[in-house]
């Protein structure tokens, strides 16, 4: 007489916690990546826009001449903090799938001049909030702040 099939109930334990852990590093590794190349995209975005900008200033040679104003830094997503794999029996958590939004540039500050003219003759002050809303080094002397602010935006004094 033949033997009936026996019902198992299902995988073991061990392949259901190797499964999940599995799962777990895959779909956070691609979270990740999405975020990476939102990033990226982003980064690449603002530097097309920085070169164009600077091109067009170094192009300038009198003080009347308009300037192209940069815009200002974008916020990048920051990497989620990874949880550990699920423990032996735990439930499985998956991130929620990331959905980039669309790009969009901030716009440059308000006090940006508009001519070479205008930034010959930016005071200190403004040449300081100017240079930290890029996130550059403020240096200690008028003369300095002026020629660190040209040089970032393209300018040549």
């Amino acid at each position: 007489m033949a033997n009936a099939p026996v019902a198992l109930g299902g995988p073991p334990q061990w392949a259901t916690d190797q499964h999940n852990i599995l799962l777990h590093t895959l779909h956070w590794n691609q979270d990740e990546a999405r975020i990476n190349h939102f990033n990226t995209q982003i980064s690449l975005a603002k530097m097309s826009r920085w070169t164009a900008a600077r091109t067009f200033n170094a192009s300038c040679h009198h003080d009347s001449e308009p300037l192209q104003a940069l815009d200002l830094l974008p916020v990048l997503i920051p990497m989620p903090v990874v949880p550990a794999p699920p423990a032996p029996g735990a439930a499985l958590a998956l991130p929620a799938l990331f959905v980039a939004p669309p790009i969009i540039l901030p716009a440059p500050p308000p006090n940006f001049p508009a001519t070479k003219g205008a930034l010959r003759n930016l005071q200190s002050n403004a040449l300081a909030v100017l240079l930290a809303a890029y996130g550059q080094a403020v240096p200690v002397t008028h003369m300095l702040r002026r020629t660190a602010f040209a040089s970032f935006v393209g300018v040549r004094l």
